[in-house]
């Protein structure tokens, strides 16, 4: 596992932990199929990128090579050796918006 180049602060942690669990449950047949022959506890988030330069969060396995945010021992989040150089000094926070929890990827150099 790679040393994490993407800070989290608590909030969103807490929020990408309920994004774990909600998969977890609504989505059974997806979570079902990533799952099979995977221990449970290599199953996370995972940052990756859209066709238009954005970033987007999905369900996945963790594989040899990914950088892992963790929280008390879990694996939470995912990122792949190829993404860490779009993630570099960028920090993910959670707001709230009139339609609930809102994550937001940031750099850290705009604060």
């Amino acid at each position: 596992m790679g040393y994490a180049v993407i800070k989290v602060t608590d909030i969103a942690m807490k929020e990408l932990k309920a994004m774990m669990d909600r998969g977890r449950n609504t989505c059974v047949d997806e979570f079902q199929e990533i799952s099979y022959g995977v221990a449970e506890s290599d199953i996370a988030l995972r940052l990756v990128p859209t066709p238009d330069g954005h970033l987007a969060i999905i369900m996945d396995v963790y594989r040899q090579g990914d950088t892992v945010i963790e929280d008390h021992g879990t694996k939470i989040l995912l990122i792949e050796a190829e993404l860490l150089g779009m993630v570099d000094r960028m920090f993910v926070d959670c707001t709230d918006t009139p339609e609930g929890p809102r994550l937001q990827i940031s750099n850290l150099s705009s604060t």
